[in-house]
């Protein structure tokens, strides 16, 4: 019983960072500012989600083109228009509010670009049956005769 509540604390305490630091962008800024953050975010949650349910689809042998290109459209839309919003709102500000904003908007777009490459990766995996991490880790370099 012990191991089901040992970790409330943390998921509290995370959960009152998220919410303070939503609560301070809301609280110090206009929400015509934050509106944009809210809405990059979404789509970016929308890019994970066909990211991983692609990846699920090609491991069961189902045809994974049908939601890989919109995952490419999506990533590529969001991002251009992520760094737009970066550009024309939110580093002309030059406030603290402005390039906080641009940075977290940065750090989001940044890992869903990770999600979509690692999952890209798995997805070559599954289609080809060779783990191309593992593999690099096994090649041999034959001018030391070590093994990598």
């Amino acid at each position: 019983m012990a191991q089901i509540f040992s970790g409330i604390p943390g998921i509290i305490f995370t959960s009152a960072i998220v919410v303070l630091s939503w609560g301070y962008l809301v609280f110090n800024g206009d929400i015509s500012i934050i509106w944009p953050m809210f809405g990059v975010a979404n789509q970016l949650l929308a890019t994970t989600a066909l990211a991983i349910g692609t990846t699920i689809i090609i491991k069961n042998k189902w045809y994974g083109l049908i939601t890989f290109f919109p995952m490419l459209f999506m990533l590529a839309t969001t991002i251009s228009a992520g760094v737009i919003n970066i550009l024309d709102n939110y580093i002309p500000q030059h406030s603290f509010n402005g390039n906080l904003n641009a940075l977290l908007s940065f750090i989001m777009m940044a890992l869903v670009f990770f999600v979509v490459i690692d999952t890209t990766v798995k997805m070559f995996f599954y289609l080809y049956k060779t783990n191309p991490r593992e593999k690099a880790f096994k090649e041999k370099d034959e001018a030391l005769e070590l093994d990598i």
